[in-house]
């Protein structure tokens, strides 16, 4: 049951992004799927670059162990793009999307904000 009620929440999102295809804004270089072990009460940073005036999403799937937030800031340390509410389904399971003003790096930010490791898989488009 808690696996249909996951699917049926991310399931829509993730048809959308298929279908948007090339309407939906890549970062610049090519970011390959990352799957980070988190620890408890830890963070994960990475950072990508993205073109300015497209869109941007970054999606992070974690392991159903703990609640996680995932935050985006650009290169001035604002906090450009943010999920950090989930429902008892889907607590570690965040999306953001934005449109940069400009070619820039990014860095995306994965808090595990529970006591248990957690492994999310980040997918970045």
């Amino acid at each position: 049951m808690f696996i249909m009620k996951r699917l049926a929440v991310f399931v829509p999102f993730v048809a959308m992004l298929a279908l948007a295809g090339s309407s939906l804004a890549s970062p610049v270089t090519v970011a390959s799927p990352q799957a980070p072990e988190i620890g408890g009460l830890r963070n994960y940073v990475t950072q990508y670059e993205f073109k300015g005036g497209d869109r941007a999403c970054v999606i992070a799937v974690g392991k159903h162990k703990s609640n996680v937030g995932l935050y985006v800031y650009d290169s001035k340390g604002n906090c450009v793009a943010w999920d950090d509410v989930g429902k008892m389904a889907t607590f570690d399971d965040m999306a953001v999307e934005w449109y940069p003003p400009q070619n820039g790096i990014y860095v995306v930010e994965v808090h595990n904000n529970g006591m248990r490791s957690n492994q999310c898989r980040i997918f970045v488009r």
